[in-house]
């Protein structure tokens, strides 16, 4: 999904993300670059609530997302996808 929000190939973001799935994963908005091109250092209230870009929201959707996948398998296997 973020990639998709920045417009580029999934290939082209990296990112980590840490916790477990769903609400307790914590975005990790330091690592976060594009062609080594660090987030943070474009915006640096990436991920915080005075983001004007609302990258806190992007985050939420992909938590949302994977809940999503599990009701639909009763947590055997879901691939959604993050990026």
């Amino acid at each position: 999904m973020m990639a998709e929000r920045l417009g580029i190939h999934a290939s082209s973001f990296n990112g980590w993300v840490l916790g477990e799935h769903g609400d307790t994963s914590v975005p990790v908005w330091s690592g976060a670059n594009v062609a080594g091109v660090n987030l943070q250092k474009l915006n640096p209230d990436i991920g915080t609530e005075g983001d004007k870009e609302q990258w806190k929201a992007t985050h939420k959707a992909v938590v949302d997302r994977y809940g999503t996948c599990m009701v639909l398998v009763r947590r055997s296997f879901c691939l959604c996808p993050a990026c």
